[in-house]
């Protein structure tokens, strides 16, 4: 064990770290206790053993500094008080201060012996704890990231992208700044997953999303919306810039040359639909009024995009939604 000895008494000192030597701990010796707290600032211990009166820093300052200090409040020290005193109202007050346990003067090897043995057992657990604890912190972060990431594509998931929306709705209103909501959708997937089986249809899932991932920007955020579905988070873009962006993301499906003998165009395509999310506009809106886009686009013949400015447009007149 380490040990930090603060005695000002340097005969009772050395007395004190040959009894801690032959228990075979590590010693550190300060001779008052402005010294010991700048050790302690340093360097970390499992003990400190520190006399009641002394010169400067006393042992209930020393106590209440590693109680305080951010560095021992991860690593468990345990502190003994070294005291002639033995009435009743200053032991209280030691143990008040934050003191693990005391010991009259003058030391005795065996009472040492056995106060020592109390700290290994308190500082072992306190080990124990703190590993269980880091551990669980662990499983909790893997937890929280795998309830926000869809399994199959990696994408953050639709719990996720609300999260997000509400945290851009209100950023589009504070600084002015703009988003544009879009919606993109596998074209023809029923057929393909009828045709080439649901494992390929999970392979064209992953690719697709990997492929909308690394055709976007740093700033720009795509999320699996579920199924086919897949919604995309274009940041400061204006009309023009949201049209190339649109056309570039369809042509970039198009160049994986994915055969889909059920498609018209022969191979996996995506239709998209964008709107500009309006500042303090409920994300659900925003949403929907991208997938009414979206499905205007599919209603044009699939592989292609279609963006509206801000109301909603009427699908009525459309009889289904078009898959």
């Amino acid at each position: 064990m380490k040990v930090l000895l603060c005695e000002d008494d340097i005969d009772q000192a050395q007395v004190i770290v040959r009894h801690l030597e032959n228990l075979f701990c590590q010693v550190e010796h300060a001779a008052h206790g402005d010294a010991a707290q700048a050790i302690l600032a340093e360097r970390q211990f499992d003990v400190v053993l520190t006399d009641w009166l002394m010169p400067g820093c006393t042992g209930t300052e020393l106590v209440q500094y590693v109680r305080h200090c951010d560095k021992y409040k991860q690593h468990y020290t345990y502190v003994i008080m070294v005291t002639a005193l033995s009435n009743a109202c200053s032991i209280d007050e030691a143990m008040q201060a934050g003191v693990d346990d005391y010991i009259e003067k003058p030391i005795r090897r065996s009472s040492l012996k056995a106060r020592l043995k109390a700290a290994q057992r308190i500082t072992h657990l306190h080990q124990a704890l703190r590993a269980k604890n880091e551990e669980l912190a662990a499983l909790n972060a893997a937890a929280q990231q795998e309830a926000r990431h869809d399994v199959l594509t990696g994408l953050p998931n639709r719990r996720r992208m609300l999260e997000e929306m509400r945290g851009v709705s209100a950023i589009t209103s504070r600084h002015q700044t703009t988003y544009t909501v879009v919606m993109c959708d596998i074209d023809h997937f029923k057929g393909y997953n009828d045709t080439y089986g649901h494992a390929a249809g999970d392979t064209v899932i992953r690719d697709v999303a990997q492929k909308l991932k690394r055709s976007l920007r740093a700033s720009d955020k795509v999320f699996r919306y579920g199924g086919e579905e897949f919604l995309i988070l274009l940041y400061a873009q204006d009309d023009a810039s949201t049209h190339h962006t649109l056309d570039r993301l369809r042509l970039s499906i198009c160049d994986l040359h994915i055969p889909h003998s059920g498609s018209t165009h022969q191979r996996v395509t995506i239709s998209l639909g964008a709107t500009p999310l309006q500042h303090n506009e409920a994300p659900q809106r925003a949403i929907k009024r991208a997938d009414e886009a979206l499905y205007e686009a599919k209603s044009k013949g699939r592989n292609t995009f279609h963006i509206v400015k801000g109301t909603p447009i009427d699908l009525e007149k459309l009889s289904e939604r078009l898959i």
